[in-house]
């Protein structure tokens, strides 16, 4: 019995070092081909440079700085390729929202593009940041680098990637406006979803 056993594992220790060798091979294209892939961090700097520029005035929702970052991103949008969602890129919206000085009306705007994914049938993956945020304040420029300029800045780099590589689903990616203002642009995209919500598998935020 213990010879038939020693036996076994021997028999059975080669089969599962080829199985892995097997493995191992059949991997190796794959990783190579990871491996050539990088994120450019001098890239992903401009991007936040940019938007935390003081000609941006701290990007404030409805600001002349708001508004100069809403058109920056979505021409960054365009030139990367993404496609309209529902026939446009920007979708506005209204707030109310109230403050110890009262109640504050006020007006944003999403910018929202698609990169097309192989199986259109499947659930959509949602990627989102804000471009948003305080603006000046007490004559004090607040330039966001870190909120959310970076988040903006990956995620821009995921929808370059998506486009040279597209993936088997369709990604949805969102520039939300008015989320210093208590997540407006956030609610808005829920409330009139630019595609069906049910349609809708994941969101992963970039904050």
């Amino acid at each position: 019995v213990i010879a038939t056993g020693f036996i076994w594992f021997q028999v059975a220790g080669r089969f599962e070092a080829r199985r892995i060798d097997e493995q191992r091979e059949s991997r190796a294209p794959a990783q190579a081909s990871a491996a050539s892939l990088r994120v450019d961090s001098d890239r992903l700097m401009e991007v936040v440079t940019t938007l935390a520029d003081p000609k941006f005035e701290g990007r404030a929702a409805g600001s002349p700085g708001g508004l100069a970052a809403r058109a920056w991103v979505l021409e960054r949008f365009k030139s990367i390729g993404l496609q309209p969602v529902s026939g446009s890129f920007v979708f506005p919206f209204t707030f109310t929202r109230m403050t110890m000085k009262g109640r504050v009306d006020g007006e944003g705007a999403n910018v929202v593009g698609q990169c097309l994914g192989t199986d259109t049938r499947a659930p959509v993956f949602v990627v989102s940041s804000h471009y948003d945020h305080l603006g000046i304040r007490d004559g004090v420029i607040y330039p966001g680098a870190d909120d959310d300029a970076s988040g903006v800045a990956v995620m821009l780099a995921v929808a370059e990637y998506c486009r040279r590589t597209p993936f088997r689903r369709t990604v949805v990616f969102a520039a939300f406006d008015a989320e210093e203002m208590g997540l407006q642009g956030a609610k808005s995209f829920l409330i009139k979803p630019p595609v069906p919500k049910e349609r809708i598998a994941l969101n992963v935020h970039l904050d």
